[in-house]
């Protein structure tokens, strides 16, 4: 009588731990797949990123003689960005 209910707790104890097993199993494979979906989003907005960086790349070439005077500009250390007055006082210096 005693030996029977022993057994028969270690039997519902084996089926409770396979269980236990199967979920924790079946809990890992749906964290690795949530985890390769999020790697594959990520890895789709890097190259989109790259593409769309390579397209505003190309449009930034400028044309060979564009690009020589921006150089002559650039070298002269006259930036078209800044806003200087043209004549400068001479008068504190």
């Amino acid at each position: 009588m005693k030996r029977e209910k022993i057994e028969k707790r270690l039997a519902m104890n084996m089926m409770m731990a396979e269980k236990i097993e199967e979920k924790r199993k079946q809990d890992f494979l749906d964290k690795q797949a949530h985890h390769d979906q999020l790697r594959a989003q990520h890895l789709a907005q890097q190259e989109q990123e790259r593409q769309l960086h390579s397209q505003v790349r190309k449009r930034a070439v400028l044309p060979g003689r564009d690009l020589f005077a921006l150089i002559l500009i650039i070298h002269r250390g006259w930036n078209p960005f800044l806003r200087r007055s043209c004549c400068r006082s001479s008068g504190g210096t």
